[in-house]
């Protein structure tokens, strides 16, 4: 499966790698089958600057599994009602971890 967003690779090499090989880690390349939902279980990545993504995609998923559906849920609702710009040229958000819902 090819994916845009980096994120899904980082945690799936990680897996793959001893922390304290971190130099190998980082010149991991390849394909990557993981796809990241809800319930989902971060171990490399802490924080993720990220456009506003399209409802019902995949990239909107991750998003919610990294930050928590309603945090996401209410940062989608304030752009809306803030008319920021959606999809690949719009506003960005930089998000961190929250609780899983």
């Amino acid at each position: 499966m090819y994916r845009t967003c980096g994120v899904d690779g980082c945690d799936r090499s990680f897996d793959d790698c001893d922390i304290h090989h971190l130099v190998e880690w980082a010149m991991l390349h390849g394909e990557t089958d993981l796809f990241i939902l809800p319930g989902y279980e971060f171990r490399s990545v802490d924080a993720m600057i990220t456009n506003f993504h399209l409802p019902q995609s995949s990239l909107l998923m991750l998003v919610a599994a990294f930050a928590g559906r309603e945090r996401i849920l209410g940062a989608y609702e304030h752009a809306v009602r803030e008319q920021y710009r959606f999809f690949s040229y719009g506003d960005s958000m930089c998000i961190t971890p929250g609780a899983q819902t």
